[in-house]
């Protein structure tokens, strides 16, 4: 089975092309001899509701070529539709879904795990395994971004913080701990030409981030809840 990605938010910048884009990919989809698998993020963008009153003649064009493509099942061409605003997809097109899969937010064990991945993105660098890797690394390192020390208790700083962070979504945790390395980078080099990641760093600037997302989150999780209700 084939596979393909696309974004429903980049259907729009085509304007009038956009119906004749549609009618392309889909019929491409539908001639692949292994079968595909189409995926579109950000899905109501492209397939919003008709009933809009800003819904452009370009975008409802679109819409109806896609309606046209997949009115009838299909055994070698499958379409993922992934939103976070399921009420605003068009109701044929919500006709056509056989099968809807709720991702919730993360809970604290998947966002310790998470945050983990992301510290480790930001901070760490793998040594080099090879002769010629070390070199490398050495005749690169003048180029780089300077080596960061870690000052403080990973695994217990990230545990209390995969508390605090209920109704924060993937993206979020990895903006937050963007913004730490941003921090981080921010801070005056020691003698040795390494920044230092301490404490002081690490709670002040997470504070700051928890006090700029919390009101987004905590209405990401009465929303949530209010949907399981």
């Amino acid at each position: 089975l084939d596979w393909a990605i696309m974004s429903g938010g980049d259907v729009g910048p085509l304007g009038a092309a956009a119906s004749t884009e549609i009618h392309a990919i889909l019929n491409w989809a539908r001639r692949s001899p292994k079968g595909l698998l189409l995926f579109v993020d950000e899905a109501e963008a492209a397939l919003c509701d008709r009933g809009r009153p800003d819904l452009s003649e370009e975008a409802i064009s679109a819409l109806n070529a896609f309606l046209f493509h997949t009115s009838d099942p299909s055994y070698t061409f499958m379409l993922v539709l992934a939103t976070n605003r399921p009420g605003d997809l068009d109701a044929a097109v919500l006709d056509r879904v056989d099968e809807a899969v709720e991702i919730p937010l993360p809970d604290e064990g998947a966002r310790e795990k998470l945050l983990h991945l992301y510290f480790a993105m930001a901070f760490d660098r793998p040594a080099p395994s090879t002769r010629l890797g070390r070199l490398l690394d050495r005749i690169l390192k003048r180029f780089r971004a300077p080596d960061v020390c870690i000052a403080l208790d990973r695994k217990e700083a990230i545990r209390a913080l995969a508390k605090k962070t209920e109704g924060y979504s993937g993206r979020e945790c990895s903006k937050l701990m963007l913004s730490v390395q941003g921090a981080v980078y921010a801070t005056e080099r020691r003698a040795s030409g390494e920044l230092v990641l301490d404490d002081e760093l690490w709670h002040r600037t997470v504070r700051w981030k928890l006090e700029e997302v919390k009101p987004r989150a905590a209405k990401a999780v009465a929303d949530l809840r209010v949907a399981v209700e």
